[in-house]
């Protein structure tokens, strides 16, 4: 079982994860994501128990780190639940992730206690290692959208669009991604969870384009909107109105503030503006091991940011009669301010035919 190391490879990540057991009285957690196996190990899989002196892997999967037991199939999970330590003790989980089998199989433990807001909290300032995949993963977005540029025009439909931003993604990261995003265009669009569809886009038309791919683990999530060709005056002034609304965003952001302190700062903008009434949805998220984490930059989020957390900010629009306009960049906390990721500029984004 396991081998000869005997330090894991993210011991700040694995005391993170312990500092919720002594906040919550647990003695472990089954972590079933099969990105925690990534976060702690750096080799994707689980599920995986956090006990308070070991870590045993039950995916089969060969680590270099002695403290992980790598041969403990599922019919084996009781035996590994005692090698953890954890017979009869109270356990905490992501219970809406648990399946029946894996809950099954922790009979062994105590109560189950749903710990996923902790565990996002636990996460929330990111490591060196993690800040460059994710500034990665916004290289790789932001050149996905300088292909829908260079190639989308009139007469090609939201699919076409789609599938051109996806082949960009999958290229550059010399595997298939499968597109998680969304899409609205037409002045009758006023969905913010548009789906790209087989309509023809016309010359003239904005749209926008939200792309938060599954990687595997780490995540980046931008939008932008796009005009076929020039763009009219009137979605030039809406976007300004966002953009304003977005510096107000960023200019609110510091480590010590609150998370509806920035959401409060950017519907003040649209309020001011008012288009508050079209803005249905949150001002932005967490960002990092997930493509939504917390905290919510929504009103009564006390969630106080922390130096390098990661954060989408998002505002948007839906107006009737105008379209769906929305306006994301993703950023890190520092202790003055924060730090845009990546270097395509938040503005209205023309395609060249």
């Amino acid at each position: 079982m396991g081998s000869t190391a005997t330090s894991p490879p993210y011991p700040g990540r694995l005391e993170r994860l312990r500092r919720v057991l002594s906040l919550r009285g647990l003695a472990g957690l089954i972590l079933t994501r099969p990105e925690y196996g990534l976060y702690l190990t750096g080799v994707r899989g689980g599920p995986i128990l956090v006990g308070e002196s070991r870590v045993v892997r039950l995916d089969g999967i060969e680590t270099e780190w002695s403290n992980v037991v790598s041969d403990a199939a599922p019919h084996r999970w009781h035996a590994a639940v005692g090698t953890a330590g954890l017979v009869g003790r109270p356990v905490g989980a992501e219970l809406r992730y648990l399946t029946v089998e894996i809950e099954r199989a922790m009979d062994a433990c105590g109560s189950l206690t749903d710990v996923e807001e902790d565990l996002d909290r636990a996460r929330l300032a990111k490591d060196a290692d993690e800040l460059a995949v994710i500034r990665a993963r916004v290289r790789t977005l932001e050149n996905a959208f300088l292909f829908v540029m260079r190639t989308a025009r009139a007469g090609m439909s939201g699919l076409d669009v789609a599938l051109a931003a996806t082949a960009a993604i999958s290229r550059e990261a010399e595997r298939m991604i499968l597109f998680r995003g969304n899409l609205g265009a037409g002045r009758d669009c006023v969905d913010p969870d548009s789906r790209p569809t087989s309509r023809p886009l016309a010359s003239g038309e904005a749209f926008f384009l939200d792309l938060y791919p599954d990687f595997g683990g780490y995540a980046a999530d931008l939008t932008r909107c796009l005009t076929i060709g020039a763009p009219p005056r009137a979605v030039v002034d809406l976007h300004r109105t966002l953009e304003d609304a977005l510096a107000a965003g960023l200019g609110t952001v510091r480590a010590g503030v609150r998370a509806a302190d920035v959401d409060a700062a950017v519907r003040g903008v649209l309020r001011d503006a008012r288009l508050l009434e079209y803005f249905p949805h949150h001002t932005g998220h967490g960002l990092g091991l997930f493509a939504r984490e917390g905290p919510a930059l929504v009103p009564g989020d006390e969630t106080v940011l922390v130096p390098n957390a990661v954060l989408a900010i998002e505002p948007g629009v839906y107006v009737p009669g105008q379209g769906s306009f929305r306006l994301e960049v993703n950023v890190v906390v520092t202790e003055h301010g924060c730090v845009v990721l990546g270097q395509l500029p938040p503005r209205l984004l023309a395609c060249e035919s």
